[in-house]
């Protein structure tokens, strides 16, 4: 590791790191008082880097990662009843996709100053998002964690390893499975009667879901064709012998009894599996409300710019402010914000910086680099789920792919529920971020599939084409060719 590196890793936690080009909704989960609403006395730095839409997050290592964790971590085992709180987190969601769609139905005769409103009236409404859901298992989750480890530390790891692998898994089955198990009941019934005779079940589908693989930018939607196109190339593969499951209560139990764990242990297990299914709460209901976001309103301001989609994804309220006095400018701005941006936050206090060279400078006065060293030819994550599996990797930037392989090993920063196709036909997972809740983790326990999270650096390492062992046993993904 070089200087730059270990003074980086000194102060800095990169929280996130995967292809995210646009700044909403990402602006809005720090621009508000976090420190008051959890209690702390400051939430340190923190920075969103947008690297040629390459995104990380990156928390400042004590005051950020440790000491709000904490307090999260605290304020969530406190909490009565997770059930209660699962249902605020939901309620918010649906409003402020609510909210959000409302604009978007007018978006297309809207006017500048009335997206300025709602850009204004956006970085307000979603941090109730991240009150109620994404902050509380975001940051709480690692910490939680730990302390079941510490609980477990006197048995090997072998057995710590299995018994997350059973106790981690939330009985209730994730969004991503349930919508998994209607489509494989379309499936059923166009081999039984033909996908033309089930045109209506297509379309109660399509209306319902079709937001589903969109994730942050899209372009994929579920209409009509795409459905039908899905459905065509299940028919073509092999019978799905029932479907995926998710936690296993009878396991659960009998884990619980055969390693004799405490009370507090099986609590903590059960707080982490209500803290998994806010994480997939917030991924569906993230899903819906950028489509509605960076579909259809960016889509409409794109238009009303005379700007690209991609450009329009970099706008906010101070650009369409630039725009109304500086046209030139505001085409120089966009031009630097595709490049690079960095935001940095500070309870509640936000700073941006356009431009490589500005934002580079700027992250080097902060002891934080984006390099790493090229000589590195195997990386080391958490262990999600076991197994042990030689393949040809796919770096993914996103799901919406026509040529992946079976056997071939997802190399992602992080999946997303639109990313199930490609893992049910996956040698393997392997992710930069992520921990016990995340989405990799919860559908590698699902479908049994060997999953490694938590690298860091497995997209800057890997590149398409090279042969990889992925070792689920010890945690390690190696370069063989």
């Amino acid at each position: 590791m070089s200087t730059n590196q270990q003074k980086m890793e000194e102060k800095w936690f990169v929280a996130r790191k995967r292809h995210v080009p646009c700044v909403w909704p990402q602006r809005t989960f720090w621009a508000w008082p976090v420190h008051e609403y959890f209690g702390v006395q400051t939430t340190g730095k923190v920075l969103s880097v947008c690297d040629k839409g390459e995104y990380q997050a990156i928390y400042e290592r004590d005051k950020t990662s440790f000491q709000l964790g904490t307090a999260i971590a605290e304020k969530v085992l406190a909490i009565p009843d997770m059930r209660i709180q699962r249902s605020k987190g939901i309620e918010v969601m649906e409003e402020t996709v609510a909210f959000t769609k409302a604009f978007a139905a007018k978006s297309a005769t809207a006017t500048l100053d009335e997206y300025i409103s709602f850009f204004d009236a956006f970085t307000l409404q979603h941090p109730k998002v991240m009150k109620e859901n994404m902050h509380l298992w975001l940051m709480s989750s690692p910490i939680i964690e730990k302390m079941v480890r510490k609980e477990l530390s006197s048995r090997s790891q072998e057995e710590i390893d299995e018994i997350f692998t059973i106790m981690a898994v939330p009985v209730e089955a994730s969004y991503s499975n349930k919508i998994e198990k209607e489509l494989n009941h379309l499936t059923d019934l166009a081999r039984d009667q033909g996908v033309g005779a089930i045109s209506k079940e297509i379309q109660d589908f399509s209306n319902k879901y079709y937001w589903f693989p969109y994730e942050y930018v899209g372009p994929g939607i579920w209409d009509t064709k795409a459905v039908t196109a899905l459905i065509e190339r299940k028919l073509t593969e092999a019978k799905v012998a029932g479907h995926v499951v998710a936690g296993d209560e009878v396991m659960q139990k009998k884990c619980i009894a055969d390693f004799g764990l405490s009370q507090n242990s099986v609590r903590l297990f059960n707080i982490i599996q209500m803290l998994t299914l806010l994480s997939d709460d917030r991924k569906r209901y993230n899903s819906e409300l950028c489509y509605y976001l960076n579909g259809v309103i960016i889509g409409n301001l794109a238009n009303k710019l005379s700007i690209s989609r991609e450009e329009a994804l970099y706008v906010d309220q101070g650009f369409l402010k630039i725009f109304q006095e500086d046209k030139e400018l505001f085409k120089k701005k966009i031009v630097d914000r595709k490049e690079m941006y960095v935001e940095i936050t500070e309870d509640g206090v936000c700073s941006w910086y356009d431009g490589r060279k500005e934002g580079i400078d700027f992250l080097h006065s902060l002891d934080i680099y984006l390099d790493f060293d090229k000589s590195i030819t195997e990386v080391k994550g958490q262990i999600a789920y076991k197994g042990k599996v030689t393949g040809r990797v796919r770096v993914l930037k996103t799901s919406h792919v026509n040529d992946f392989k079976e056997g071939e090993i997802i190399v992602t920063g992080m999946t997303t529920p639109d990313f199930i196709p490609l893992i049910r036909i996956a040698g393997a997972i392997v992710t930069n971020e992520g921990g016990v809740t995340c989405h990799a983790a919860i559908v590698a326990r699902e479908m049994k599939k060997p999953c490694i999270i938590g690298t860091k650096i497995a997209t800057q390492v890997f590149k398409d084409g090279d042969t990889v062992e992925v070792d689920a046993e010890s945690g390690i993904v190696k370069l063989l060719n």
